[in-house]
């Protein structure tokens, strides 16, 4: 009688345990798949020059995804992807030297990618995402401050939309980009501006 109801009692925790993991699967499962809004997304960054004043650039040629749950935003995900031979300013000299060995060398690195996890935020509107950025062939932590706008149905597109900004510096020469520094600023500030359409 005692092993029938030690084996039962086993068997229901395992159950128990089973219902729960796949509870956790599914709540992940079912986290929404957001895209950048090509119309309304703008990735760039400025540097100091020299002393004398901030450039400014940014990318036109990118991709990505965030799965993200409004209510688990911890379990968020984001994978960005940036085509580095789409860096534009306001110099076209510059924008090729930026596309070469000096810099970004897109013959050799055309993307870097950046892959983040969750959203620590305590009001659930300003944040921080945790990833990874690859550039140039290496892979360094770096953190996203994240800013959330409004989130409702767009008027026009008439799906679901969350405007946001995210903001991140850089030291350059921890990625090998380090030509012309510090007389070209070292720190690099990252800003992207933007707005995710909701695609399920």
């Amino acid at each position: 009688m005692k092993t029938t109801m030690k084996k039962t009692m086993k068997q229901m925790i395992q159950l128990s345990a089973g219902a729960l993991l796949f509870g956790a699967f599914m709540g992940s499962a079912q986290a929404d798949t957001w895209a950048l809004d090509h119309d309304h997304t703008r990735i760039g960054f400025g540097v100091d020059h020299m002393g004398y004043s901030t450039t400014y650039g940014y990318f036109t040629e990118y991709d990505g995804k965030v799965h993200y749950d409004r209510d688990a935003p911890d379990l968020l995900e984001l994978e960005i992807s940036i085509q580095t031979g789409s860096v534009m300013t306001v110099s076209k000299g510059l924008n090729d030297h930026l596309k070469t060995a000096d810099f970004f060398n897109v013959e050799h690195f055309p993307t870097m990618t950046f892959k983040g996890s969750g959203f620590e935020s305590d009001d659930g509107k300003t944040g921080m995402v945790h990833g990874e950025l690859t550039l140039l062939g290496v892979t360094k932590p770096v953190t996203l401050n994240v800013e959330l706008f409004k989130d409702a149905v767009s008027p026009m597109t008439e799906v679901e939309t969350i405007g946001y900004r995210a903001k991140t510096t850089l030291m350059r020469s921890e990625w090998g980009m380090s030509f012309l520094s510090p007389n070209v600023g070292e720190a690099v500030l990252i800003t992207i501006d933007g707005e995710l359409m909701r695609l399920d």
